[in-house]
């Protein structure tokens, strides 16, 4: 991605909308769940992907950096994001191509310092980045019990039990966000909020007993809580049925928002197997897991979505056409 196409996509923060929820789509019980790579090729996407978030960030000119930064704070000011975090609730930026999200990252930046707490949380997915994992979660996927997966917890830094499994430290999920914290406290010339990353794998219906659930509840009484997403995976690439596949226009953007807040009206309802369910087989949400934590901490809250836009991963990955990502901000608020 060159800068001409970066910039362009951060002219996107002029569109502020959010589309009522209304389409209904029934959760098959037949439907297969996403594929989107093989266990044996789950590795070289991890890398594909990571070169590609370092590489077009370092495209970034000082000039842009600022103009990223003021742009989020125009977005969040608008969208009074600081509100969302201070009264308890949470936002999640999407992990996309980077000239897709960085605007709705540096969004949730400015709130995480706006809200003036010196500690994030971030509760992140983990993505099934080798073969034991992705062969753990297409099991799941399928209706097994995901208490019977031995890689089944929440990992992330100087965690006991991270020998399991240390795929989360190559994860791009949080690449960006921990990018533009540090830029933001150079360029408000103070320390940075201390970051507690928590990464969540097979969560199941079932959070409170997940291996590490209860000291992630305490240790989230003092934080603000934010997280990553990309809560809808569509397209031919993504195993969309090819009647129901959208692309990227007006049309497509509006369908694909309204699937997604189908599936989080079952997480603000706190009915976690609907909400997993409809990511499996409905959006392809990688969100199932830790969307379902976050909601047992701080819900009930109400679901909202932001500036929806679309990042083509047709030709990053060689999918067939339409293959696309949701990029989309969302705020939970609580009631």
């Amino acid at each position: 991605m060159n800068r001409r196409e970066l910039v362009k996509s951060i002219g996107l923060l002029s569109s502020l909308s959010c589309f009522p929820a209304g389409i209904k789509s029934a959760i098959a019980s037949d439907h297969q769940p996403q594929r989107r790579f093989s266990p044996d090729t789950i590795s070289w996407y991890a890398k594909r992907t990571i070169k590609n978030y370092q590489d077009s960030f370092n495209q970034l000119s000082n000039d842009q950096v600022n103009i990223i930064f003021e742009r989020g704070k125009v977005l969040s000011d608008s969208l009074k994001l600081k509100q969302t975090l201070t009264q308890g609730g949470v936002l999640t930026f999407p992990h996309v191509h980077i000239g897709d999200c960085i605007h709705l990252t540096s969004a949730v930046v400015n709130a995480c310092f706006a809200s003036g707490s010196d500690k994030i949380l971030v509760i992140s997915l983990m993505h099934a980045l080798n073969k034991e994992l992705m062969n753990a979660y297409l099991r799941v996927a399928s209706g097994l019990d995901p208490k019977k997966e031995s890689l089944r917890g929440i990992y992330g830094p100087g965690l006991a039990y991270n020998n399991i499994t240390n795929t989360w430290q190559s994860d791009h999920v949080l690449y960006l966000f921990r990018k533009l914290v540090s830029i933001e406290a150079k360029r408000r010339n103070i320390k940075a909020p201390k970051i507690i990353e928590r990464f969540v794998f097979l969560s199941g219906p079932d959070p409170f007993s997940l291996r590490g659930f209860k000291e992630l509840e305490a240790m989230s009484k003092d934080a603000v809580i934010v997280s990553s997403a990309d809560h809808a995976h569509h397209g031919l690439g993504y195993q969309t049925p090819f009647n129901n596949t959208y692309p990227i226009d007006s049309i497509g953007l509006l369908k694909v928002q309204e699937m997604i807040q189908e599936g989080l009206s079952f997480l603000d309802a706190q009915d976690y197997k609907s909400y997993q369910q409809h990511c499996f087989n409905i959006t392809h949400s990688d969100w199932e897991s830790a969307g379902v934590v976050i909601n047992a901490i701080r819900g009930p809250m109400q679901s909202s979505l932001h500036c929806m836009g679309g990042s083509d991963y047709s030709d990053f990955f060689n999918f067939p056409k339409p293959s696309w990502v949701a990029s989309v901000l969302l705020k939970q608020d609580k009631g």
